[in-house]
């Protein structure tokens, strides 16, 4: 599956995806996947969009969290887009 990452500082814009993104990547991980090395703060909401390339691609991922700090993943949406 090659997948391609966004993080957004805040919130989503999904009528402007350009509004308030901090980053976007898409093969600079291995295997076709995405890589966002990214310094972030702490107390800030940060926003993470994964996609694939290809329409109506699905099947499973895993993300990989590091830092000096805790870091608190919450799901937004569990909604499946295709």
């Amino acid at each position: 599956m090659n997948t391609y990452g966004l993080i957004y500082n805040n919130m989503c814009n999904p009528l402007d995806p350009s509004d308030n993104l901090l980053h976007m990547d898409d093969d600079s991980g291995s295997d076709l996947q995405f890589k966002l090395d990214v310094r972030l703060n702490g107390g800030m909401t940060y926003i993470l969009v994964i996609t694939t390339n290809t329409f109506k691609e699905i099947g499973l991922f895993l993300i990989i969290v590091l830092g000096i700090n805790k870091v608190v993943l919450q799901r937004l949406s569990k909604y499946i887009f295709v």
